[in-house]
């Protein structure tokens, strides 16, 4: 992902009951994977992590890419981002 959002800096992809085999997730979650990280980006600073998976943004549920990216394009002075990291969902609270 890229441009002036939170999550610039992170490689996600779609879950698929293929992923969740080949990389040993649970295969009914559901959103979207952050697969990498780079260093010194903003999702780095904002420490998202290789392994989390994005559920909804701004109360909308993200379970593709398509989704996640259409969400965050959105003009907004603040994000709330659920993640799902070691099997709990917390929001993070992101201002501009």
């Amino acid at each position: 992902l890229d441009g002036d959002q939170p999550l610039a800096g992170a490689t996600v992809v779609n879950l698929s009951p293929a992923f969740a085999d080949e990389y040993g997730i649970d295969p009914f979650l559901e959103g979207v994977f952050i697969y990498g990280i780079v260093r010194g980006s903003p999702a780095n600073r904002l420490r998202f992590h290789a392994g989390d998976v994005i559920k909804a943004v701004n109360g909308k549920n993200v379970p593709t890419v398509q989704r996640l990216v259409s969400e965050m394009r959105k003009p907004a002075d603040r994000w709330r981002i659920a993640v799902s990291r070691g099997g709990k969902v917390r929001e993070m609270v992101i201002n501009r």
